[in-house]
């Protein structure tokens, strides 16, 4: 290489460089759908791990709320599965998903920061599967 002074000028600038991706900080903790959308057959649990489970919205049996912080769904198919949810202000999450418009939900990043405290938030989702 004849001058790497050059070499390194022409690569320090331009579309190289990239940003560090978004830890989803402005990404909502879930996504229902559209006005005119058909309803989903399933819905998708995301959690932080990089797990993600789908579930059957005619597999749901109850969607019982304790407060607006915590939020347990109860499945009947092959096995019984519960998914518990906590969080923030899951008041609207708990009316979307009885409408069965929830098209998934995630768990926020630990290393995220807090959103504002009128928002909603979901700090954990637990699957949980009995066998039987």
């Amino acid at each position: 290489m004849p001058n790497p002074r050059q070499a390194f000028d022409n690569h320090r600038a331009g579309t190289h460089l990239r940003s560090v991706p978004n830890l989803g900080q402005d990404d909502p903790p879930y996504e229902r759908t559209a006005a005119n959308e058909l309803p989903p057959m399933m819905f998708q649990v995301r959690l932080v791990d990089g797990q993600r489970f789908s579930f059957c919205y005619s597999d749901v049996r109850q969607i019982y709320r304790r407060d607006a912080g915590r939020v347990r769904i109860d499945l009947h198919a092959l096995a019984h599965t519960t998914i518990v949810i906590e969080g923030r202000n899951l008041d609207e999450l708990v009316h979307c998903l009885g409408m069965s418009v929830v098209k998934w939900m995630r768990e926020l990043d630990p290393r995220a920061a807090q959103s504002k405290d009128d928002q909603p938030e979901i700090t954990s989702i637990s699957v949980t599967t009995e066998a039987g």
